[in-house]
């Protein structure tokens, strides 16, 4: 073959591949508007959500029946007893049979303060306010006629959010939490906000404090993906 020939050759590889990279671009497109309007579809979930199907080529891993990596965003996220907001998930090695399984699966949410706010008040049996200063919980309200403070550190614990109470203040003083009146003291330390309704194979695993909320973590295997993001 001539210089022209090998010339020629090259260029007809090059528009045949990428031929064919089009061809998967529009393929991964339609698969990943199609996970949008099943997952926009649940009830559950506020807002538009996207999907991203990662990895090349797209078309070989469907002809698998596998993808390597997916990932997906809504704006909200009702569970049982809490909404999330800003809600991000990974999933990683995800089958696609019936349900469509991720070897592994990352969830990021937040439960709003307002959320949180009614959750205390009810645990608490007070009427109290809720704000987040400096990484903590800060609930506030009246005992005994007196303003009462209350730092309130996150963590997670049996599935549950659950507190350690860092700080008291009463009428502008820190005192000992335990000489608060009544059993407050008790409530507080045994403060449990359970997080019902994640997926099976999903568990918590972090809680930290966000200017609008806390911000929640969990990871899991062998996990049913559109579940995970809110999907049917």
């Amino acid at each position: 073959m001539g210089a022209r020939g090998v010339v020629v050759g090259g260029a007809v590889l090059l528009v045949l591949a990428g031929g064919a990279v089009a061809a998967d671009r529009v393929a991964v497109g339609v698969a990943e508007r199609r996970a949008v309007a099943e997952v926009g579809a649940d009830a559950r979930v506020v807002g538009t959500p996207e999907v991203q199907i990662n990895g090349f080529p797209f078309l070989t891993q469907l002809l698998g029946r596998s993808l390597s990596d997916v990932s997906g965003s809504v704006d909200g996220l009702t569970l049982t007893d809490l909404d999330l907001t800003d809600v991000t998930v990974e999933a990683h090695g995800v089958a696609l049979a019936a349900p469509v399984t991720a070897a592994e699966v990352d969830v990021v949410g937040t439960v709003p303060v307002g959320s949180l706010e009614q959750l205390v008040r009810d645990r608490l049996g007070l009427e109290v306010t809720l704000t987040t200063v400096g990484g903590e919980l800060v609930v506030a309200g009246q005992l005994v006629g007196l303003p009462v403070v209350a730092h309130l550190v996150p963590r997670v614990e049996a599935g549950a959010i659950r507190v350690d109470v860092s700080a008291v203040e009463l009428d502008g003083l820190t005192i000992d939490q335990e000489v608060l009146p009544g059993d407050l003291a008790a409530r507080l330390g045994a403060l449990s906000l359970p997080v019902d309704g994640l997926p099976a194979g999903l568990a918590l695993t972090g809680a930290s404090v966000v200017a609008d909320g806390v911000r929640l973590t969990a990871a899991g295997t062998d996990v049913v993906v559109d579940a995970a993001l809110g999907g049917r």
